[in-house]
């Protein structure tokens, strides 16, 4: 039959007359009955309007939907009766799934598949008529039946009445697989959705790092144990608060500004706050970013603190030895460029003493000109030799550990040593030196 109600000889579904093809034809059929999950289900009003109707089209007192399950027929609504289920063996209906369109017996008594029947000669049942119930794909779950106990036949009117029917009662079926199928991928994603919750929530409840969630007014929405850690605070008295109202140090003046900054940007913000804890400091580098809803629309303040104290602490003490080692860099290249001079002052001394004992330079020199001279040579040998030592030091220096003392000493010997070094490089330029020291 088509939903119209005229007759077919094919319909996509039929039973097919190759036994192999009948047999899958049938494994089909179960699965999609057992799939719809109406079988065993309670009474449901609409489906007892459409046997009241089909029994008041009809004429007939009985009216069932049935599903035809493997081995026994079972049934969903009975109007006229308080049938639930039924052997399928030799049934009217296990006749009715097979045969193509309505099915109809007007006289179940004279027909020789159903007159032993304990529906016909015991419950006195003599009409039979049935429409196929059909699935989404179209398999035969069972039958829209009517049953009389005086033979007749149906009019062309009722028949199609009555395959209208039983495809209201298919689409009923249909609606319901649907929903029941909807609610099943409903309850899958949720219990994804929680699964994920979970793990989101563990994720950040585990986190290492400060992790929350604010309002765009900066009241706390959501907070994580490093965040209940480092306020000192549980979460309960963290949420629905401003970070100005649990945060006393100029920190939270400056996550204040930050938030400010990175809503105005609409982009998301790193900064390094300093934070003071227990009397010392604790620096963390603040990230902001932007929390948007479904429909890109802004709706929350996102925040990540990293605690970066350690590296900052490293970090200044590795400023402060970059400057003491510039330092310590600078006075020895300082005292490289004296040393310079302080080697080249006692070597010309030297140099010259010794050319003038060497050449007669100045005639005759008696013994005690030659001590002076000797003395001379012997106090710039001494100078070079402490100037070597200091320059063997320079690990003094670079160590930053470079000792300065005071001591008395002769003003007049200093300036006559001094004198005695440059004398002979004054003679040679016509100089004349005076020591003006008293």
């Amino acid at each position: 039959m088509q939903r119209d109600g005229k007759h077919t000889d094919a319909k996509a579904g039929a039973y097919p007359e190759d036994p192999q093809q009948a047999l899958l034809w049938e494994e089909r059929r179960l699965a999609a009955l057992h799939h719809s999950g109406i079988l065993d289900t309670e009474t449901e009003p609409s489906f007892d309007d459409l046997t009241a109707l089909a029994a008041q089209i009809c004429e007939t007192p009985l009216s069932l939907v049935c599903f035809v399950d493997r081995d026994r027929l079972w049934f969903k609504s009975c109007h006229g009766g308080n049938l639930k289920e039924y052997p399928r063996a030799r049934s009217f209906c296990d006749y009715a799934i097979r045969a193509p369109g309505i099915f109809e017996v007007p006289d179940l008594a004279s027909d020789t598949r159903f007159q032993n029947q304990e529906l016909v000669s015991e419950c006195g049942f003599r009409f039979y008529a049935s429409a196929h119930l059909k699935s989404r794909g179209g398999e035969i779950l069972g039958t829209l039946s009517v049953l009389d106990h005086r033979p007749h036949s149906l009019s062309d009117a009722q028949r199609a009445a009555l395959t209208r029917l039983a495809n209201q009662c298919g689409d009923q079926i249909a609606l319901r697989s649907l929903l029941r199928e909807r609610e099943l991928e409903i309850s899958t994603r949720t219990q994804a959705l929680r699964a994920t919750e979970a793990r989101l929530s563990a994720f950040m409840q585990h986190a290492p790092i400060t992790m929350s969630v604010k309002d765009l007014d900066g009241r706390y929405l959501m907070v994580n144990r490093a965040s209940e850690r480092f306020y000192g605070l549980p979460a309960e008295r963290i949420l629905g608060r401003k970070i100005t109202d649990i945060e006393p140090s100029k920190g939270g003046d400056a996550v204040v500004r930050l938030e400010r900054e990175m809503l105005a940007a609409g982009t998301s913000v790193t900064r390094e706050i300093c934070y003071e804890r227990d009397g010392g400091k604790r620096w963390y580098r603040d990230i902001k970013f932007l929390v948007p809803d479904e429909d890109g629309a802004i709706v929350a303040i996102g925040g990540i603190g990293v605690e970066i104290t350690s590296a900052k602490l490293a970090e200044e003490e590795l400023i402060e030895a970059k400057e003491h080692a510039e330092a310590a860099n600078q006075a020895k290249s300082q005292f490289l460029a004296n040393m310079s001079h302080e080697l080249r002052t006692p070597l010309n001394a030297i140099l010259g003493f010794s050319e003038i004992l060497s050449r007669d330079s100045l005639g005759p020199i008696g013994a005690e000109k030659i001590r002076a001279y000797a003395g001379d040579i012997h106090e710039s040998g001494r100078l070079l030799l402490n100037i070597i030592n200091d320059i063997l030091d320079l690990s003094k220096i670079e160590a930053g550990r470079m000792v300065l003392s005071e001591a008395p000493c002769n003003l007049f010997e200093i300036t006559r040593h001094a004198l005695n070094l440059v004398a002979n490089a004054a003679q040679t330029k016509n100089l004349k030196l005076v020591n003006a020291v008293p």
